[in-house]
């Protein structure tokens, strides 16, 4: 009985944990978003984003963005996502991104390509918009 009720209790939690919707862990820390940088070669963070609009934009697509396997041939940008914490000092978290053949913005932590966070359609297009300067079809 005491298998049966450990098998049980283990293929409910694998169950659960597979159908919830992962999200990013970035979503617990988008309030304190300042800045996105982009590169698109090493450490040369050419495009900025800062304004309070475009900073909007990409805080609606990070809370909602969800762990979602992924193929990717490749990152367009690295991306550094600047905070600003209580004390007015600021840190940096760095990740990759580019769009999927859906149209769709992808991320992953840089060094754990494994772990891709699909953004929606709608705010991927905003975000695609920003980025790319336009929304490919």
């Amino acid at each position: 009985m005491k298998k049966y009720l450990l098998f049980s209790t283990l293929f409910l939690a694998f169950l659960l944990n597979g159908c919830s919707d992962e999200k990013i862990s970035l979503s617990e820390q988008v309030e304190q978003i300042k800045e996105i940088k982009l590169s698109n070669t090493e450490e040369d963070y050419s495009k900025s984003f800062s304004n309070s609009e475009e900073i909007k934009i990409f805080k609606s697509a990070i809370k909602q963005a969800k762990k979602q396997a992924t193929n990717t041939e490749g990152y367009d940008y690295d991306m550094a996502i600047v905070f600003n914490d209580k004390s007015d000092d600021f840190y940096e978290r760095l990740l990759q991104i580019t769009r999927n053949d859906e149209n769709e913005i992808v991320l992953n932590y840089l060094g754990y390509e494994e772990d891709t966070y699909v953004i929606d359609k709608t705010n991927s297009s905003k975000i695609i918009d920003l980025i790319y300067g336009h929304n490919k079809q």
